[in-house]
């Protein structure tokens, strides 16, 4: 597998809280027989004044890229808090009672989605070959700290069904990183999810325990970005580049990584290596030299596999999404 960026995407990626499984406009592709779901479409995030690239592979565990049975369908950890969780082509799908979700992959905003009601042209775009809207559809807020939405009536066209749809687009810097939910009812979606707050923070789901894969192998991030900086009286003092990549190897109950960043002519490098170990979201490295730093980690789905998601515990800051080379 290869990973596959369109130009000036910034792939060196530090996830919401809430893990948007965002890739900057990036997709894995095979490159050899295929070992998971595809799609039509791209996924992105990055910032606006930022452009970057990065290489990655192989989007599953183990040598062939396979997945745990426990987290294939029935397997215990495809039940969180009473969701059923299933990776799909397109998005992650989440069943609870009587509602469906679904965590889309992020995707960049087209000219067409940007115009007019954009939370109404990605429901439309999502949504529109399989559900007819009943009525008139609610949306909202677009200001700062808010959080968007989309409601409406709505009539499921390959069974006739009515049902009742909320949408959260979660539109930041050119991305749409949206969550679906479908309900038989208005009442059955806010019983459990009250508000559009609580619909948005289902992409927490998006986040696999590591024993869903192994993570043995070479996994890598990278981003670039570049700024024009002024002066406090305007005057144009220059432009701003950086670049930074996280190398991790994984083999068996060692590691080696190596972290690189410059930043207008100042570089580091430096390189790791030690013990490695993985269970559930810890993962902790403790170096040669006998440091130990424990990181949350999980798997992401993304479009056509999975990457790995680390925060360090002590400094949060410390976040990175590295994909398999």
């Amino acid at each position: 597998m290869t990973l596959s960026c369109p130009p000036r995407r910034a792939l060196g990626l530090t996830l919401a809280v809430a893990f948007a499984a965002a890739l900057a406009g990036c997709t894995l592709e095979s490159t050899g027989p295929a070992s998971g779901g595809s799609s039509s479409g791209g996924s992105s995030s990055g910032g606006s004044s930022s452009g970057g690239s990065s290489s990655g592979g192989s989007s599953s565990g183990g040598s062939s890229g396979e997945v745990a049975a426990e987290c294939l369908s029935g397997g215990p950890s495809t039940v969180v808090d009473g969701w059923s969780r299933a990776t799909k082509a397109d998005f992650v799908e989440m069943k609870g009672g009587a509602l469906r979700a679904e965590l889309h992959y992020s995707f960049p905003l087209d000219d067409a989605l940007r115009a007019g009601d954009t939370t109404l042209n990605v429901w439309d775009r999502l949504l529109g070959s399989r559900y007819q809207a009943a009525g008139e559809r609610t949306t909202g807020g677009e200001g700062p700290g808010f959080t968007r939405y989309g409601y409406g009536a709505a009539v499921e066209k390959a069974t006739g069904k009515n049902v009742y749809i909320a949408i959260t687009p979660e539109i930041a810097n050119g991305t749409a990183h949206p969550v679906v939910v479908i309900a038989p009812s208005q009442s059955a979606l806010q019983k459990v999810l009250p508000d559009e707050k609580a619909v948005a923070a289902l992409q927490r789901y998006n986040f696999m325990p590591l024993e869903c894969q192994t993570i043995s192998g070479d996994w890598t991030s990278s981003f670039t970005s570049a700024a024009e900086t002024y002066s406090a009286t305007g005057s144009y003092t220059g432009l701003a580049v950086s670049a930074a990549s996280v190398d991790l190897s994984v083999r068996g109950e060692a590691y080696s990584m190596r972290k690189r960043a410059y930043v207008n002519g100042q570089s580091s490098d430096v390189t790791d290596t030690g013990a490695v170990a993985a269970a559930g979201n810890a993962l902790v490295l403790r170096s040669d030299q006998g440091v130990e730093t424990t990181y949350d980690a999980g798997l992401v789905a993304v479009r056509g596999g999975y990457a790995l998601y680390v925060v360090n515990r002590q400094y949060s800051g410390d976040r990175t999404l590295l994909f398999r080379r």
